[in-house]
């Protein structure tokens, strides 16, 4: 299913899917049922069946933020926006003056 560039994920939503599919696997349901009704790759009803024997419901709770966390702190930020802004030519670019 996948998700297009750019477009932002609905964590609620998600969520609430992942929490219907395990209500429908608490209820008995086979897994390739869940996909037809959720909507989603067996896979994903795979992993959802494997949290939820190693940890519940809460395992399939809200997942949080999506991708890595920022390496650089807001410091650089602000050092690498004020380069940005100065534009090439900086005592670090290498390049020489106009003479």
């Amino acid at each position: 299913m996948g998700n297009l560039a750019g477009v932002r994920r609905d964590f609620q939503k998600l969520e609430e899917r992942r929490l219907l599919g395990a209500q429908l696997l608490h209820q008995g349901v086979h897994p390739a049922e869940v996909v037809r009704q959720v909507g989603v790759h067996r896979q994903s009803v795979s992993r959802w069946e494997r949290q939820l024997k190693q940890g519940g419901v809460r395992a399939l709770k809200q997942a949080g933020r999506a991708g890595h966390r920022a390496r650089l702190r807001p410091e650089d930020l602000r050092r690498i926006e004020r380069g940005l802004k100065r534009g090439p030519g900086g005592p670090d670019s290498g390049e020489k003056g106009v003479m």
